[in-house]
């Protein structure tokens, strides 16, 4: 593999990639086999998730059928019979959900489950890693997670997901299509739908989530000009309630989250705040001034080698054959885009990477032909369970020509496979960056599409 653009520009810490010490959690060796209890998807109809990962803890979640309390268990791996019991909580559903942020953990994996006060029945077991020690310098696998449409079940990248869980699951939105949905009992009944299928299930199982939305999660193309408030306060409730999201200050969703100094993920919203009607002028906002300042600020001040940027609609420059698709994307919004990108090569920021979301495509991109932004990389996720791109779908078909679609040299990867995996591997002690993607098609499944290194240098 080879390092992200400009990332030995800076002096880091060096540490080993020895296995982490034993987190000093607490916890107290004692016989018990969760594995042992049997789990009931009627009693937890869409099964766990781990999010606002940090160093010492974790957001957990789970849905509920009854009302009545449950014991939520963390633990750590002992020997057979046994585990290493961090916390035991009693939980009362809020809405039909089991949600607490648990604390005093510390770096390292975990294992959890939600369980009926006789301990008869249980959730599935869920897995998470915390984020690295503050001053940690390690390699990390991020499953990159997007455009999940109800009509492309079952999502088969989601199983490969799985098999193989990466550190951490970053969702750049669409998660759940609810187009049709317009009060909170519609948005409700969609979420849980979408999150009960057997995929979701075991992928959010699997690891720990940070994620964002794009559009579908409240409304083909909305904005904050275009939905009816009502409707998008009750999707927003929704989206809030059926995710282990933290909401930030102000019940915004963009944070940011720092793994030691390996990597820090920057979290956008890049649908809500939007201003279509201030596109083409010099007052363009895609996010607003709030979050664009802060994104800024977050990557001068970030001490990581790597800055992921989780940003559901791409920020690459395209060539004039995806004109028509303009106004929904960072390009459609140039004042903007310019001010973010000067800021990146102002400051020759080093290791910034977009993970992107939307275009029903994988690729791999410079976000500018050429110039000094060419050296910043954006990878195009999945999709998931979604497509095809038209555009890239007559790649694929052999009638257009690839260069005049994804131009060679500007995109060092791109495909128009409508269901594949996406794995980030960074190791910030070797200055590597690789990417796979991984085919999920039920034909091809498993097939590896790309897996290579990211060039030094570009």
């Amino acid at each position: 593999m080879a390092s992200l653009p400009g990332c030995g520009d800076e002096e880091y810490p060096r540490r080993s990639a020895d296995p982490e010490p034993e987190p000093s959690d607490g916890a107290k060796l004692i016989d018990f086999d969760p594995g042992a209890i049997p789990a009931d998807l009627q009693a937890f109809p869409i099964g766990v998730q781990a999010s606002a990962l940090e160093s010492t803890s974790a957001l957990l979640l789970a849905a509920a059928s009854s009302n009545e309390a449950h014991l939520l268990r963390v633990w750590r791996d002992a020997g057979p019979g046994q585990i290493k019991l961090v916390q035991e909580l009693e939980l009362a559903p809020l809405d039909g959900f089991l949600r607490t942020k648990v604390r005093g953990l510390g770096p390292g994996r975990y294992r959890y489950a939600f369980f009926d006060r006789a301990s008869s029945r249980r959730s599935p077991i869920g897995t998470f890693r915390t984020t690295f020690a503050p001053d940690d310098l390690r390699p990390l696998s991020i499953g990159g997670l997007v455009c999940t449409s109800q009509r492309n079940r079952p999502f088969r990248a989601l199983e490969l997901v799985a098999a193989d869980p990466p550190d951490v699951l970053c969702h750049l939105g669409d998660m759940s299509y609810n187009d049709e949905a317009g009060t909170l009992a519609e948005y409700r009944a969609l979420w849980r739908d979408q999150l009960s299928q057997p995929e979701y299930v075991a992928a959010y199982a699997a690891a720990g989530l940070y994620a964002t939305w794009d559009d579908h999660e409240i409304d083909n193309n909305f904005s904050q000009t275009s939905v009816d408030p009502e409707r998008f306060t009750a999707g927003r409730q929704a989206f809030y309630e059926t995710l282990a999201i933290e909401p930030g200050l102000g019940g915004r969703l963009w944070r940011s989250y720092r793994w030691g100094k390996s990597a820090e993920f920057f979290v956008l919203d890049c649908r809500s705040e939007r201003l279509p009607a201030t596109r083409q002028t010099p007052e363009a906002q895609y996010l607003s001034r709030a979050q664009l300042d802060w994104l800024k600020d977050g990557l001068v001040k970030s001490p990581c080698r790597y800055k992921v940027i989780l940003n559901s609609v791409p920020i690459t420059r395209f060539p004039a054959l995806w004109a028509p698709g303009l106004a929904d994307r960072w390009e459609g919004y140039a004042a903007q885009r310019t001010e973010l990108i000067d800021h990146l090569v102002a400051h020759n920021l080093p290791g910034v990477l977009f993970l992107t979301g939307d275009f029903h495509c994988g690729f791999i991109s410079r976000i500018e032909p050429e110039g000094p932004a060419s050296r910043y990389l954006e990878i195009a996720v999945g999709p998931t369970g979604n497509g095809p791109n038209p555009l890239a779908l007559l790649v694929e078909s052999g009638a257009a020509p690839r260069g005049d679609v994804f131009p060679e040299g500007q995109f060092l990867y791109s495909s128009g496979v409508v269901a594949a995996t996406t794995t980030v591997f960074l190791d910030p002690l070797n200055e590597e960056v690789g990417v796979r993607f991984v085919d999920a098609r039920s034909a091809t499944k498993g097939n590896v599409l790309f897996d290579g290194l990211l060039p030094r240098g570009v």
